[in-house]
């Protein structure tokens, strides 16, 4: 049976205000507040294009029209990023603006099957994401199915290509851990950088480049309810063709999260996919 997407976005938008995805704690459930957990689509990690709060909530939505220049502002109240104690760590950076290109048409957006960047050499599949729901002590919640083996695309978020947000998490420390080396960016030695280039591939064969426009890594654990709305507004969707990865730091554990933003920047068509 065919997906609702705009109805199941519509849903899950309530649930992502509360829940931040998480990555996985080696043998642990996938999870809001322990293992990997889940959170639905939102804008740059620290920044989002050019915003306008959302009615009922405070969350930014971008309005730059193509070809447009995004300039990524701090969403109203958020606090600047900790200090790093490890020197040489940069912990956030950006925004960058760099110009977008032409969305796809409305509708012809398809699965992403692949992810690749360059910078560090990774080539990792890409497979639909999907959650659950578990009972616990306070309460029922959502929570995101991570694969283990591959990068999970949020099937409440964009398809490469369209304008809106393409939010995929990914695992750094269970499984084949397909982000560890993302996890890493803004430490020493890390080439990972602003402006490099992330590529998707669709089910079409089509390769949408992507290029980075700003990062942040924040600690998550016994964050107040209004920090974890905060931070569940870098996923919220987007009206610019817009990635947003999200995996977990450091490698033995999964106390902060990491969001890498990027925007669209070239659309690669094949004679069989024009």
């Amino acid at each position: 049976m065919p997906v609702d997407r705009k109805r199941l976005g519509r849903g899950l938008y309530l649930l992502l205000m509360v829940w931040l995805v998480a990555c996985a704690a080696p043998g642990g459930p996938s999870g809001p507040n322990s293992g990997t957990s889940p959170t639905p689509a939102s804008p740059l990690p620290t920044w989002t294009p050019t915003s306008t709060p959302l009615a009922p909530s405070s969350f930014p939505t971008s309005t730059p029209s193509p070809y447009a220049r995004p300039v990524p502002t701090r969403p109203q109240g958020h606090p600047s990023p900790t200090p790093s104690p490890f020197p040489g760590r940069i912990d956030a950076a950006g925004p960058l603006s760099i110009p977008t290109v032409q969305s796809l048409p409305p509708g012809s957006g398809r699965s992403p099957v692949r992810l690749r960047i360059p910078a560090l050499a990774l080539d990792v599949p890409v497979e639909p994401m999907g959650w659950h729901e578990e009972a616990g002590p306070t309460g029922v919640r959502t929570v995101w199915d991570v694969p283990l083996r591959a990068a999970g695309h949020h099937i409440d978020s964009a398809f490469p290509g369209e304008a809106g947000n393409v939010v995929i998490s990914g695992h750094h420390n269970m499984g084949a851990a397909v982000f560890a080396k993302l996890s890493t960016i803004g430490e020493p030695n890390t080439p990972l950088q602003l402006g490099d280039e992330i590529l998707l591939v669709d089910a079409l064969g089509r390769e949408f480049t992507y290029r980075i426009t700003g990062w942040r890594r924040f600690p998550e654990p016994h964050a107040s309810l209004a920090l974890r709305k905060e931070n569940a507004a870098y996923l919220a969707p987007t009206t610019f063709p817009q990635l947003t990865l999200i995996t977990c730091w450091p490698a033995h554990t999964n106390t902060h999260r990491v969001i890498i933003t990027a925007v669209l920047t070239h659309i690669t068509y094949h004679e069989t996919t024009r």
